[in-house]
């Protein structure tokens, strides 16, 4: 039970290592926080993968769609399947400037198909031609918290937005937009190929909100890089590289100073907190990849004759882990944990249903997966299927036996080894010492720090502070021995990183 104080607040969630960062204020809530939760310790473990070998898209996991849509939105663009292309290894998400026909609004009729002559607020048919053509890829089912990963280059020309982004809300079939759920893992706009934008959206139409940040990095179409988020119903922690770029916390420490408040904090009894309102709700999401046009302000950011035709953005691989448990036995005698739910081309999909163990067997009468829907075994040594088991024609039925399968968290990039990794952190700008230490370590800087976190050797937050003085002391007494990274920002946005050397 959730009670609202009545106090709201605004300010900028965010955590950044990069050198120059962008974001916007970010909506917050007291309230007072009293249920029970159990915290999820379970490994990271792979459910999705597909690094798009062969010469054609996996239709068992992917639409040639955003959300089953071609209509973009505007009069510029349409999304075409033919501009999905799956050759050497790669998902090549096309842009070109060949016009195509189609539908402005497909669901301007729904349920009956669109009609053709309706005209537009833009004063068009509803079926006209489009001078661009754009494409996207969607998740056949939805994915609840999890590690999102892509590799990819993104194009470089004027005019184009390709993202990589999660997304569950119904207002583009039945008008209701009070399900508006959306986590922008990077989007990026016009000529900005080195700015990041990530947002969070909840409710957006319905009085949540939206938060965004946006991240100078490197210039991302130059070569491959890697993108992802945990989500979690606690925080986001999102990654470019393997390095962390962005913590999101769902809840705070009430009242100020403000700190992430993590789950086993959350089960001491009724607790104040202030909680962020652009924080997704836990409905499961749609993993969808896509390149568009860029039609802000009026469209004076669309291609140009400088642009480049056609273009493309270059995918690797996508994946997802899931924390679930990897070993022991499970026995399934029903299927009533899972979402089978699904209708053949119903605008709203199922969950992706996954059952992980170390030995998993059916034991279960007249266990059937319908039509249209899926289910996954993953174990890491086997799997039984038993008399009274069965899958009806057109279900997608997977086994996956990994002997690896509780060491898949292992292979994520984990937490990344600040460079230079030397022991003591240097430089006209900023000092720290001992290191070693016994667990005390003094930092001097030579500009105020307004940001500093400590992180064990898992990525764990062990320490945090914001807006410090020149000098600030670091006590890591009460914490057991080991290699510790430091992060640092101050008030002229440079960052600092090193790695700390805990010897009690």
């Amino acid at each position: 039970m959730k009670k609202i104080i009545p106090v709201a607040l605004l300010l900028i969630l965010w955590t950044a290592t990069s050198q120059e960062t962008h974001a916007q204020a970010c909506a917050i809530e007291a309230i007072i926080y009293d249920e029970n939760e159990t915290c999820n310790e379970n490994p990271w473990v792979l459910v999705l993968d597909d690094e798009f070998n062969g010469n054609q898209l996996d239709l068992t996991k992917w639409m040639p769609s955003v959300l089953g849509l071609h209509s973009s939105g505007n009069h510029f663009s349409h999304f075409v399947e033919n501009n999905v292309v799956v050759a050497n290894g790669k998902l090549n998400l096309m842009i070109d400037d060949d016009p195509v026909w189609g539908y402005y609004d497909e669901y301007s009729n729904a349920p009956d198909p669109p009609d053709p002559n309706l005209m537009m607020p833009d004063g068009l048919h509803n079926y006209r031609q489009f001078p661009y053509s754009v494409s996207a890829i969607t998740s056949r089912y939805r994915y609840d918290h999890g590690r999102f990963e892509i590799k990819c280059r993104i194009p470089n020309t004027k005019g184009f937005w390709p993202a990589f982004w999660l997304n569950f809300h119904t207002s583009a079939f039945d008008g209701d937009k009070s399900n508006y759920n959306e986590i922008d893992i990077f989007e990026f706009w016009d000529y900005e190929y080195t700015n990041q934008c990530i947002t969070i959206h909840h409710d957006y139409n319905s009085g949540g909100g939206g938060c965004q940040q946006c991240i100078t990095g490197p210039d991302f179409s130059a070569a491959q890089h890697k993108f992802a988020v945990e989500w979690d119903q606690y925080e986001m922690l999102f990654f470019t590289d393997d390095i962390l770029v962005r913590r999101y916390p769902r809840y705070l420490s009430f009242p100020v100073p403000l700190f992430p408040v993590p789950c086993s904090a959350l089960n001491s009894g009724p607790l104040p907190v202030y909680k962020a309102k652009a924080y997704p709700t836990g409905e499961p999401m749609h993993i969808i990849a896509n390149t568009a046009l860029d039609t802000r302000d009026a469209g004076i950011y669309l291609p140009d004759e400088s642009t480049i035709f056609p273009n493309k953005m270059e995918v690797e691989y996508i994946k997802c882990w899931m924390k679930k448990p990897c070993s022991g036995d499970v026995f399934l005698n029903n299927l009533d944990q899972f979402d089978m739910s699904y209708v053949w081309q119903s605008p709203i999909a199922s969950s992706y249903n996954v059952q992980t163990g170390g030995r998993i067997q059916t034991t279960g009468s007249n266990m059937f997966v319908p039509e249209f829907n899926q289910l996954e075994l993953r174990a890491s040594q086997s799997i039984t299927i038993n008399p009274g088991f069965s899958c009806q024609k057109k279900a997608n039925l997977l086994f996956h036996i990994d002997p690896q399968l509780c060491n898949s968290g292992q292979r994520l990039e984990g937490p990344p080894a600040p460079a230079p990794a030397t022991p003591e952190i240097s430089d006209k700008l900023i000092r720290m010492y001992p290191n070693p230490s016994t667990g005390k370590f003094k930092v001097v800087s030579a500009n105020s720090l307004i940001n500093l976190e400590v992180y064990d050797a898992q990525g764990r937050v062990a320490l945090s502070k914001k807006y410090l003085g020149n000098e600030q002391e670091i006590d890591l007494s009460q914490f057991p021995n080991g290699i510790y990274y430091l992060r640092a920002t101050d008030v002229k946005e440079h960052t600092f990183s090193g790695k700390l050397i805990l010897q009690q």
